[in-house]
């Protein structure tokens, strides 16, 4: 009995190599979560990781097309990072999308809160302020941190910042028109002065007047004790 030969038609192996090779480029066209990055070549889809290497890099003809999702990755194309939901995006810091039910493209904003800092942003793109009472604290160019900063003056506010975290004072003759919701200030007529007592606010923004009650109550002088202890004594 003859033994069976291996039919190694070149045309035939052409062929079946063609095939595969049009088969693995089919699969990776029509999976989720992994793209062509090159004839051949096959790299995890925005957001995903190779899962047992925890990489992005491309690869040859890969058998393994296991990824998984992976949150805080950036978007090579738009200025969004991945979060802890598979497939959602959310902006980077400073950015808003246009119009997210249409695509994934995104505008810098100015007066965000930077969710890591106490900053917002600024009218320059990727430029920061820091919030009322606070500083950055610096590496180099870059700020790292901010931090609590206490006694400073607000003119424009009319507010100071006290020693306890986000707790600010108004200035002289002012209240608070919302404690604690907003910095708005109103000058109230009759306010002792805290850095002089001796004065009140007056009816007119920004004027004084002689704290009487504070006159009247105060502790006489010893040359005053005196002389009235001596009418006392001279009238019994």
């Amino acid at each position: 009995m003859k033994s069976q030969k291996l039919d190694l038609n070149p045309t035939r192996v052409l062929i079946l190599i063609f095939l595969i090779l049009v088969g693995w480029h089919l699969i990776i066209f029509f999976k989720s979560d992994v793209a062509l990055s090159a004839p051949f070549m096959a790299t995890p889809k925005p957001g995903f990781l190779w899962q047992d290497s925890k990489t992005e890099d491309s690869r040859f003809l890969a058998r393994d097309l296991d990824v998984a999702w992976e949150p805080g990755l950036a978007h090579p194309k738009y200025k969004l990072q991945s979060s802890d939901k598979v497939g959602v995006w959310i902006p980077m810091p400073g950015y808003q999308f246009v119009d997210q039910t249409k695509g994934l493209e995104t505008l810098w904003t100015p007066g965000l809160l930077h969710p890591d800092f106490k900053a917002w942003s600024d009218t320059g793109e990727g430029l920061w302020i820091p919030a009322t009472g606070y500083k950055f604290v610096y590496e180099g160019d870059t700020f790292v941190a901010t931090e609590w900063d206490p006694g400073i003056r607000y003119d424009e506010l009319k507010i100071i910042s006290l020693e306890e975290p986000d707790s600010f004072t108004p200035f002289p003759g002012y209240q608070f028109v919302s404690p604690g919701k907003t910095f708005d200030v109103v000058w109230t007529p009759g306010l002792v002065n805290s850095d002089n007592p001796r004065l009140v606010s007056g009816s007119r923004e920004g004027s004084w007047e002689v704290n009487v009650r504070r006159t009247y109550q105060r502790e006489p002088t010893w040359v005053e004790k005196e002389i009235v202890r001596g009418l006392i004594y001279h009238a019994l």
